[in-house]
């Protein structure tokens, strides 16, 4: 079984593709093995739609999601509707079924009573005398007498089957014998009154039984034969009877149960809309009153985001309102010094909170925060992601936005965050320098530093300061904003000398901009992001203490990058 993420409460399925919470009414949808959230206010119109389209199998599946809505608008009325509809909707079907065999059964007795007197016209009667002539005549004098009697009582026979009168027509029909079709009637009627007395003898069953519901059900199929009626009244009272002893002993869902079985044949009908209307003001109070235990429950346990939604859907029970004031005021103070303490991202949470109530008395001051919020925080995860895409890519660029979704930053807004933080990047090791000292920079790939860090490429300084001639100019003419690098030193043969220093510079049209002259054997990797705007000429010069060759300390910038 399936809990509430919410409330931890037990997960009830409603149908294939919704579920409720029994404990919070949270509704759920369906996507798997995945549970979303619901609107109410869109299942009320889904189960509005259904029972629009009028089909049994429709109103039925609207049915059921309307009694899980409960007191939500009009949704215990429209139970009530809906279950009347599909009892009119059966009652209708048989009587069109019944009236449909009957139409069956009195063209088959036409068919055949053309087919017969198709036969009789090809009779051909050869006169061979004048005395056959007279004894044919009285015989066909006296067989028109007796056909002619028979012809009335067929008439008449056919006539009370086609009233429904099956026992009358029986009786002649036997008399009959084999006139016409009468034998085609005979057992026609005969199993019509079977089944008919079967169907009575399984009502009145079901009604000795104390099966109410199920002997109505049964005996509207048959609506006057024998007492059919006397005992279908008799079945309503007893069910309103039973209605007010669950009325009266709070048990709601019974009491519907009975009063919207009982027909409107009933003179028990309109007394029993009348309770079930009461019944239905109960349920509403009772499951008003449950949910507002729950809601107080939670408030005094501080779980304020399930005591507030629970609130807010009895918002006019009790002292509901005051209750949800009181948490918005909560809620926004949290969030008000979570917003002064810089968690922006926390304090979203909690104002997202308060957005589920948009009657709540300080409203347009939430709203207000959180957009302030919402900028700064979109503001600092642009001005990072556009360096992460400077100095590492654009894929880590995707990965570190999309990592930062939240309250704050919606899927449109993470969307038009990776458009915006596309940076042009150029690696320096495809450039080539316009001017170098007299021994310039080195320049490696795969380079190894103190900690065992490889980079796939470096410039590479070693000569000794006084020497003056490691440096290089790029002419990068004023198109970029910033040089991304790693400062590290080149992990040594040997050993590096206590005291040796490194020295890294680097210049923008001839004027310092950055450097690092203390650079020692001790000092970790770290990255470096300078300011070249404007600039035209970007010289960059490295040195390190020591004599030339494999000796002293080297000094590496690692994998340079200029970007916009």
């Amino acid at each position: 079984m399936r809990n509430c993420d919410a409330c931890g409460g037990s997960i009830k399925f409603i149908n294939s593709s919704t579920a409720k919470c029994e404990y919070c009414g949270r509704f759920f949808q369906i996507n798997g093995n995945k549970l979303s959230e619901k609107n109410v206010e869109s299942l009320y119109k889904e189960a509005t739609e259904l029972f629009n389209r009028g089909s049994e199998d429709a109103v039925l599946d609207a049915i059921e999601i309307f009694d899980a809505l409960g007191s939500y608008k009009d949704s215990s009325n429209k139970v009530y509707e809906g279950k009347n509809k599909i009892s009119r909707a059966k009652a209708d079907e048989a009587d069109r079924k019944l009236e449909e065999q009957r139409r069956i059964e009195l063209a088959e007795i036409e068919r055949k009573k053309k087919e017969y007197e198709k036969k009789q016209k090809k009779k051909i009667i050869t006169i061979i005398g004048a005395v056959a002539v007279a004894v044919i005549t009285v015989v066909i004098l006296t067989v028109s007498i007796s056909n002619s009697r028979k012809h009335d009582k067929y008439q008449k026979a056919v006539t009370y089957f086609n009233q429904g009168e099956y026992e009358n027509a029986i009786e002649i029909f036997e008399s009959l014998g084999n006139y016409k079709d009468s034998a085609d009637y005979l057992c026609s009627a005969s199993e019509i009154v079977t089944s008919r007395e079967d169907t009575y003898n399984k009502g009145v069953s079901y009604y000795n039984e104390g099966l109410y519901i199920e002997a109505i059900a049964v005996l509207t199929e048959i609506i006057g034969y024998q007492d059919s009626s006397e005992y279908i009244e008799n079945a309503g009272e007893k069910l309103y009877e039973q209605g007010e002893q669950f009325f009266n002993g709070e048990e709601y869902e019974k009491a519907q149960e009975v009063l919207n079985s009982i027909p409107e044949m009933s003179s028990s009908y309109a007394k029993a809309v009348a309770l079930s209307k009461q019944v239905d003001e109960a349920i509403v109070e009772t499951q008003n009153m449950q949910k507002y235990e729950a809601a107080v429950s939670a408030y005094e346990g501080g779980e304020y985001e399930t005591a507030q939604r629970l609130f807010i859907e009895i918002r006019d029970y009790s002292d509901s309102n005051e209750y949800l004031n009181t948490i918005g005021d909560l809620l926004f103070e949290a969030a008000t010094s979570l917003y002064d303490a810089g968690e922006y991202v926390s304090c979203g949470d909690y104002l997202v909170l308060i957005d589920s109530s948009d009657e709540w008395e300080r409203y347009s001051e939430a709203v207000d925060l959180f957009n302030q919020a919402k900028e700064i925080y979109y503001n600092q995860i642009e001005e990072e992601a556009k360096n992460i895409c400077r100095s590492q890519g654009e894929e880590e660029m995707k990965s570190f936005v999309n990592g930062r979704k939240c309250s704050l930053l919606s899927d449109d807004s993470v969307n038009t965050l990776i458009q915006e933080c596309r940076i042009n990047v150029v690696n320096m090791e495809n450039l080539n320098p316009y001017a170098e000292g007299s021994h310039g920079l080195g320049h490696e790939f795969s380079s190894e530093d103190t900690l065992g860090n490889t980079y796939s490429y470096a410039f590479h300084g070693y000569m000794d300061i006084e020497d003056g001639g490691a440096y290089e100019i790029y002419n990068i003419q004023s198109k970029y904003k910033y040089l991304n690098a790693t400062v590290a030193v080149r992990k040594p043969w040997d050993s590096i000398e206590e005291g040796y220093i490194g020295h890294i510079r680097i210049y923008g049209d001839d004027r310092l901009i950055w450097s690092d002259d203390g650079i020692k054997g001790t000092t970790k990797p770290y990255d470096i992001q300078v300011d070249i705007e404007g600039v035209e000429d970007l010289k960059i010069e490295m040195y390190g203490d020591g004599n030339f060759g494999n000796y002293g300390i080297h000094v590496l910038l690692c994998n340079p990058v200029l970007s916009e």
